[in-house]
């Protein structure tokens, strides 16, 4: 009868490998998870950073320089104004404004002609085109913060909720997940359908209760699939709270 002595360090080599490997595949997992709910979360948050940076040069311009005329201070700006167009322009946006891409895409080329045009004025040194250069470029930075932000808090929160379910839980069929997105609508519908329009909207008040009242009834809907619907009536069911969302947001152009 033959015995064969085991090496203890060999045994003991080839767990810890494979203890080794477990570890990595659950770290590896984790991360991915982290890594997709912090994707998911900046994709859901509609803030553009470097528009946001920018605004402390256009605020010296508008506010200190320009009312001011002071031709010395707004030609010291060329360099901090080429360098924010350049970033806004090479911004990416979050997923939640892909739809504002080609409005966006429009308004920071016309943003690069302003910015050099209040580059050549100030090398120029003229101070009339200066001045309108500056004024243009005011006003066109608050047209791309108009773009891209919400209306209100509860439009905001509403179209965070539908893109988490449109982009991610619909492509995927995740079931248990749609349920939870359309039970989070209806919460963020109920807020919509109290929401009153702030004064400087108030010419829109009849198209805003006309779609808002129709977005609620595809909520609803939706609400009703997601509890006993097919498949093929859940997605449908998504998708017309998408269009009527898309329809409801309009009033707002």
């Amino acid at each position: 009868m033959l015995f064969f002595k085991h090496n203890p360090m060999r045994i003991l080599s080839r767990t810890s490998i494979i203890v080794l490997a477990i570890a990595l595949v659950i770290s590896a997992s984790r991360l991915y998870a982290q890594s997709d709910s912090a994707k998911s979360a900046a994709d859901t948050s509609p803030r553009v950073p470097e528009l946001e940076s920018f605004h402390t040069v256009i605020f010296k311009l508008w506010h200190d320089a320009w009312p001011k005329r002071d031709f010395a201070g707004l030609s010291r700006l060329v360099p901090d104004i080429q360098k924010g167009v350049a970033e806004v322009s090479n911004a990416r946006l979050p997923g939640i404004l892909r739809e504002k891409k080609l409005t966006w895409t429009e308004q920071t080329v016309a943003l690069q002609v302003t910015g050099g045009d209040y580059a050549r004025a100030a090398a120029a040194k003229d101070t009339l085109a200066l001045l309108g250069a500056g004024e243009k470029l005011h006003a066109q930075y608050e047209g791309l913060v108009r773009t891209i932000r919400p209306v209100t808090k509860e439009v905001e929160q509403f179209h965070a909720a539908l893109y988490v379910l449109y982009h991610y839980h619909l492509p995927a069929f995740a079931f248990d997940k749609i349920r939870t997105s359309a039970a989070e609508l209806k919460t963020r519908m109920n807020a919509l359908n109290t929401m009153v329009l702030p004064p400087r909207l108030a010419s829109k008040q009849e198209s805003f209760i006309g779609a808002r009242n129709r977005l609620s009834q595809s909520v609803d809907v939706l609400q009703a699939k997601a509890s006993s619907g097919t498949e093929s009536e859940v997605k449908e069911a998504i998708n017309v709270v998408h269009l009527q969302y898309q329809a409801f947001e309009r009033v707002f152009d």
